[in-house]
């Protein structure tokens, strides 16, 4: 089992579309409902930072990269964010309910 944490912030005016693309995520998911993944993107209280937590059961693959909407999301988030970092973990905290809003949990 392979469990990873990104955070990143996003440019305030490109805020909504990387939530619009990470709901994207979601729906793709759904719709494939490809296995072996538990994902959730929460969005922050100032509105612009992001925290995804992927559990992914097989560490030699990776369901969510294999999304065409996550590929989306990617490459929008190459040209959006002004912070990126990405954590391997082995524990998993998530946020408090006042510091943050859920963008969608998966699994």
């Amino acid at each position: 089992m392979k469990q990873v944490v990104v955070q990143h912030r996003i440019k305030p005016d490109r805020a909504d579309e990387n939530q619009r693309l990470v709901e994207k995520v979601f729906e793709e998911l759904n719709d494939r409902d490809p296995g072996g993944l538990r994902y959730a993107t929460f969005r922050m209280a100032d509105g612009a930072s992001f925290m995804h937590v992927a559990v992914i059961n097989d560490p030699n693959a990776n369901p969510l990269g294999e999304t065409a909407a996550f590929a989306e999301f990617q490459g929008e988030l190459s040209t959006a964010a002004t912070s990126r970092r990405p954590r391997a973990t082995q524990r998993l905290s998530a946020p408090t309910a006042s510091s943050r809003t859920d963008g969608g949990t998966w699994k």
